[in-house]
């Protein structure tokens, strides 16, 4: 079975250069568990121009140090050792929020997702003896107004799916059966050039990274205190993506038309464009599997709504990891939007078959030419009064009543094209 793709000025299901990407090959459980542990969902991603590769990666660490003299390898390691302590936790206990302060929103929405399609398929992960053996920086990027750094995390733990309904006597049998096994991915941290690291013992995930406050329980994006938003990587690093280390890649070609994109918008950031397609992505495939598009009124146009938002593409569709998310094509349209399009690879096994599909989709995402864009991870704050969004389906902001899915704020989701083996 393969997806198709409504998008509201016409399919694009057969935009160019979709090729095969071949992920989960002879996926069974263990491998799945892999992609979906600690957001490892194989985000490959050929790197943009302006990476330092691993061979010479220094000179551009220096150069961030010189702007941030506290920024050390040290400190780097113990804030992703404190990350990946925090995303264990919240991902085995099935409720993700502890990390929200520090994910971005596509990777907040994939765990979110991924959590929710796994209850209903009655599955449940769960990890013991997990510990971090090892970190090291790979790559530093110059991707104003951002900076990159990717560091190479080897880990290991004991790690088991269970029916959702599993006792803990059962969960601890099955566990004491399976070997420790090691596992290494590329994390990729963002955050706004200029922002300075935090001191020693700064508590990651508990304290706004502006101010210092405590952050309360639940789905943090702005700061009770200061205001400041959290998540966003404009006071400090964020997870914008997990990479399978054998799916990384540290330099790729410009997309066409990112440069005249960014004459007219110099804050753009190529990272937030693919992050946003991979959040819309997400929405999408639990839109499909719910049999309805509430899920995403609050980020896709209403024609492409009203079009059916090609929900057939993924009704059927289980055990759904995505391997990438990249920016192909930018440009401007004939009806005062301006549009990104960007690849995102991703499996599934649908309902009935024996083997996993390895597809490809363009994800078209629009906004009204002249909008500006703002140094962040996060779009869930509206533009129009700066309120945190809620949980919510709705799709204006409940603080004003700004409309938040006809483009005029941030980038949103005016159709997918999929084609699949």
């Amino acid at each position: 079975m393969t997806p198709h793709a409504y998008g509201a000025g016409g399919s694009v299901a057969g935009s160019p250069n979709l090729v095969s990407f071949l992920v989960l090959v002879g996926v069974m459980t263990t491998l799945v568990i892999a992609v979906v542990v600690l957001g490892s969902v194989m985000r490959a991603r050929a790197r943009r121009l302006g990476v330092q590769a691993a061979s010479d990666w220094r000179g551009a660490f220096d150069a961030l140090r010189a702007r941030d003299p506290a920024l050390t390898e040290a400190s780097l390691d113990g804030h992703v050792r404190s990350m990946a302590d925090i995303l264990r936790k919240a991902w085995c206990g099935g409720d993700m929020r502890p990390a929200r302060p520090f994910v971005s929103d596509g990777v907040y929405s994939r765990f979110q997702v991924q959590l929710a399609l796994m209850a209903l398929e009655n599955r449940r992960n769960v990890m013991s003896d997990t510990r971090v053996l090892s970190t090291a920086i790979v790559a530093v990027e110059d991707a104003a107004p951002l900076e990159v750094v990717h560091v190479c995390v080897t880990a290991e733990a004991r790690d088991i799916e269970v029916p959702c309904n599993a006792d803990e006597a059962e969960v601890r049998r099955r566990l004491r059966l399976a070997k420790v096994a090691p596992y290494t991915e590329i994390w990729s941290l963002v955050r706004r050039m200029g922002a300075l690291s935090k001191p020693t013992g700064f508590a990651v995930g508990l304290a706004c990274p502006a101010c210092g406050a405590p952050l309360a329980g639940g789905e943090i994006i702005r700061c009770a205190y200061c205001g400041g938003l959290v998540c966003s990587g404009e006071h400090d690093w964020v997870l914008a993506e997990i990479t399978q280390e054998v799916e990384w890649r540290p330099t790729a070609p410009a997309a066409p038309g990112f440069d005249a994109l960014r004459t007219r918008d110099p804050g753009v950031a190529r990272e937030v464009i693919e992050d946003r397609a991979s959040y819309v992505f997400w929405k999408w495939v639990q839109a499909a599997r719910q049999r309805n598009t509430a899920p995403l009124h609050r980020c896709a146009t209403s024609r492409w709504l009203a079009a059916g938002a090609g929900l057939g593409g993924a009704q059927a569709a289980c055990d759904v990891a995505v391997g990438g998310a990249e920016l192909v094509g930018c440009g401007v349209g004939p009806d005062g939007f301006e549009f990104a399009d960007v690849k995102v690879y991703w499996s599934t096994q649908f309902v009935g078959a024996r083997t996993y599909s390895s597809l490809q989709a363009i994800v078209r995402l629009i906004r009204r030419l002249g909008v500006q864009s703002t140094p962040s991870m996060t779009a869930l704050v509206c533009q129009a009064c700066s309120a945190p969004l809620s949980a919510s389906d709705s799709p204006v902001c409940e603080h004003c009543g700004a409309a938040l899915a006809d483009g005029a704020q941030a980038w949103v989701l005016d159709g997918i094209g999929a084609v699949g083996e």
